[in-house]
């Protein structure tokens, strides 16, 4: 590895040390009424908590009327976004990736549920493991790149959450939300 990567991983994991927690959201696409819907995730690093939430009922996206996001479109939270969702995803069409399908919304629902229910194998005592923690950031907000922000696997790291046992979005309860 070169110096300036070594210099660049070791900020990176120094914002993580100095950081309360990570949030983000997510662009999911238009509910059939016309409605914006995100899904967002914080994790307070004092309480270890880790919670998603969303703009709206998630199955309302499975509605073959919805309108799914066709790029991915993240942001950091907290950060000020002076522009509009339709700008959002103008701006990431450079990057074709991370088109919303119905799969992903089953997905979001499942991990939505696991996350919020603290269910194992993903919590040990509460705590959120290293792969649900991955689960969840590298679906919703990985993290930035900038000199004052750090990505999800220099927050894993800082915030010492315990390994847990391998498991995958499927073994996570399948349950459909009120």
């Amino acid at each position: 590895m070169d110096a300036g990567t070594i210099a660049f991983n070791k900020s990176m994991l120094e914002n993580a040390e100095k950081s309360t927690g990570m949030g983000g959201k997510r662009f999911l696409g238009w509910t059939a009424n016309g409605a914006e819907a995100w899904i967002s995730y914080n994790f307070d690093r004092a309480t270890k908590d880790l919670t998603i939430d969303s703009t709206v009922n998630l199955e309302l996206m499975l509605d073959e009327d919805a309108t799914l996001a066709d790029v991915r479109v993240s942001v950091k939270r907290g950060a000020t976004n002076r522009a509009d969702v339709d700008d959002l995803l103008r701006r990431s069409r450079r990057d074709m990736s991370g088109q919303i399908k119905p799969s992903t919304i089953k997905y979001f629902i499942r991990l939505k549920n696991a996350v919020n229910s603290k269910v194992s194998p993903a919590f040990e005592k509460g705590i959120p493991t290293k792969t649900i923690f991955r689960m969840v950031t590298n679906s919703i907000y990985a993290g930035g790149v900038d000199e004052k922000d750090f990505r999800w696997i220099d927050a894993m790291s800082a915030y010492n959450l315990p390994e847990g046992e391998y498991f995958t979005w499927e073994a996570l309860p399948d349950i459909i939300e009120d």
